[in-house]
């Protein structure tokens, strides 16, 4: 794994998730599946929006034909007590290539965004998950 590991977390989740011992075990089911479901969802959209070389190059002296930053991103559940997972992306060059980096000349490369975008687009369809879900079980327990 590389020193620098670029994450992306959803916003309201960690504070959700210091309440989890509170919950019942049919509501931490129900938060361990969306949570899971949003992970297998924002690693999909970043490796789909990850920038692989269209054309192989020679590096070191060997034919290298790109896809190790799309290979990188990865799922891991559990990561921090039960419902919780992260995406990671697991190569040093992960932040330059989602923020933009300056090169050794002093130029500007921009950013290809791929984490943060897969990041935005499922956040808002977690929490309409969970609610939707939290809301079906409190709808039964009535």
């Amino acid at each position: 794994m590389a020193d620098e590991v670029l994450t992306a977390t959803i916003e309201g989740l960690p504070e959700l998730l210091a309440s989890f011992d509170e919950f019942d075990a049919e509501v931490q089911e129900a938060i361990a599946k969306e949570v899971a479901t949003a992970a297998v969802n924002i690693e999909g959209g970043a490796k789909v929006r990850a920038p692989v070389l269209k054309v192989p190059r020679m590096v070191n002296g060997a034919l290298y034909s790109g896809g190790r930053l799309r290979q990188s991103i990865r799922k891991y559940f559990d990561t921090d007590g039960p419902g919780t997972a992260e995406v990671r992306v697991e190569v040093d060059y992960a932040a330059p290539v989602e923020l933009g980096h300056r090169t050794s000349a002093g130029t500007f490369v921009p950013g290809q965004p791929y984490l943060y975008p897969a990041l935005e687009e499922e956040s808002p369809k977690f929490w309409d998950r969970l609610s939707k879900t939290l809301g079906e079980l409190v709808g039964r327990s009535r």
